[in-house]
């Protein structure tokens, strides 16, 4: 489960039947979100137009320093890649 722990275990901790708390993941599965982890497919606009209007005033001058800039502001890390796909997205 969440947690790491088992359905099993996790029935004890509850004081529930194993049998009703393998019906209930099995319901709710379907309607939780998945966190598969990795890194964001995409950037939030406004770090990126800040960092854009930077690279405009020669403050910045290559994707990879742009990139290292973002990543010191920005909750998750955020590749290259990902980074220089959002440049092109906004030509």
């Amino acid at each position: 489960m969440s947690a790491g722990t088992s359905i099993r275990e996790a029935a004890r901790r509850l004081h529930n039947s194993p049998r009703m708390d393998s019906k209930t993941h099995a319901i709710i599965k379907e309607i939780m979100p998945v966190n598969k982890g990795g890194r964001p497919k995409e950037i939030q606009a406004r770090p990126v137009d800040c960092l854009e209007l930077k690279m405009k005033r020669s403050m910045i001058r290559t994707a990879t320093e742009a990139t290292t800039v973002a990543n010191e502001f920005l909750p998750e890390t955020v590749s290259l890649t990902t980074f220089r796909r959002r440049l092109r997205s906004l030509d």
